[in-house]
């Protein structure tokens, strides 16, 4: 089975290589998506695979 996220976390998560780690899990799992750095301090992002990888995200 197939899931899908989108996902914005707050906090301390620019400058601490937060984007570029759940970058390298998500393409570890094998899921497909994007994440970013928004304007307000948060990071957003989307991902999609088979659920067991994507509830591990």
């Amino acid at each position: 089975m197939s899931s899908y996220i989108y996902f914005r976390v707050s906090g301390s998560v620019q400058g601490v290589m937060f984007r570029k780690s759940t970058l390298q899990q998500a393409h570890e799992l094998g899921l497909r998506g994007w994440v970013r750095n928004e304007p307000d301090g948060t990071v957003s992002g989307e991902a999609a695979g088979a659920t067991e990888h994507v509830q591990r995200l």
